[in-house]
């Protein structure tokens, strides 16, 4: 019943222009398109109850762990790209973490490397991976993953930003097997946009 409520809360609520601008308090600023859908850290935060993150089976209790206290704490963003469909909702999720992130080639090769044995532990199965490269934006070296989502029929694009030598901010993009063409011309144009502030 939660499912289902929080998709029918995401399609009903009102789109009004072309695009729109979000600042974030993460400390950057980016453009996305009219029909995305924005949660701030606050809103998140007051209404972790629509998640419904008791009932997620497919995911493994130790990365529920990790999630649901970003969740309850405020320490995440969510911009949804809603279809119309009552299915999985693509999304993104931004968050800050503690850590540099690798901006040579020697170091990116060592993480893409051992990327496929560190989320087959996290997921608990076997993950493709289908890209894994430094990338610059904006003048802004960061590092580009895109590997199978952690439930069926998804595939997640992650790009970790560095927004100071300690901190980067990392956006997660989990989205439906069936719109990665379209799904991946929004992100790009999305990433494209981001000003660090």
């Amino acid at each position: 019943m939660k499912n289902t409520f929080i998709l029918w809360f995401l399609m009903l609520l009102p789109v009004t222009a072309y695009s729109q601008d979000v600042n974030s308090s993460f400390g950057f600023k980016m453009t996305l398109p009219d029909y995305w859908i924005v949660l701030t850290r606050e809103e998140v935060k007051d209404n972790a109850d629509i998640f419904d993150l008791d009932n997620v089976k497919e995911v493994p209790e130790a990365l529920l762990n990790q999630v649901i206290p970003m969740i309850t704490s405020g320490k995440i963003e969510m911009y949804f790209r809603p279809d119309g469909t009552m299915e999985f909702i693509d999304n993104v999720n931004v968050y800050k973490q503690v850590g540099s992130v690798p901006t040579d080639e020697k170091t990116v090769a060592e993480v893409c490397k051992g990327l496929p044995q560190e989320l087959a532990h996290a997921f608990k199965r076997p993950v493709s991976i289908y890209g894994c490269k430094l990338q610059t934006v904006n003048k802004i070296k960061m590092l580009y993953l895109e590997f199978d989502g952690i439930l069926a029929g998804t595939r997640n694009i992650q790009y970790q930003i560095p927004k100071s030598k300690n901190i980067s901010i990392v956006f997660t993009v989990t989205f439906k097997n069936a719109s990665l063409k379209d799904v991946k011309q929004e992100i790009n144009q999305i990433i494209n946009s981001i000003e660090l502030m």
